[in-house]
């Protein structure tokens, strides 16, 4: 299956979980999301599934170096070293 959503947004990498997966576009400093949305895990502030790459506005603009996914869940580390989580039901 040929994926052209992200098409012209020079993605750098793609981290999958289980049952979700996220790329990163460096240049456009944004993270998107999609697949099942269950416990909140693609940071889109509910709990949808989506078919198609949607921008995750809490990341938005924010310098990536790694992001990791598991079964419920994605974290970002920032370029200062910070630990980012999407989730809205997620505490520090």
């Amino acid at each position: 299956m040929l994926m052209t959503a992200l098409d012209g947004h020079a993605m750098v990498s793609f981290t999958c979980g289980p049952d979700h997966t996220t790329a990163y576009s460096e240049s456009q400093m944004q993270v998107y999301g999609w697949r099942w949305g269950d416990f909140g895990r693609l940071g889109h502030a509910n709990s949808s599934d989506l078919l198609t790459s949607q921008p995750i506005k809490a990341l938005q603009g924010i310098k990536i170096k790694q992001i990791a996914c598991g079964d419920s869940h994605c974290l970002a580390v920032t370029m200062k070293g910070e630990v980012q989580s999407p989730l809205k039901h997620c505490k520090g």
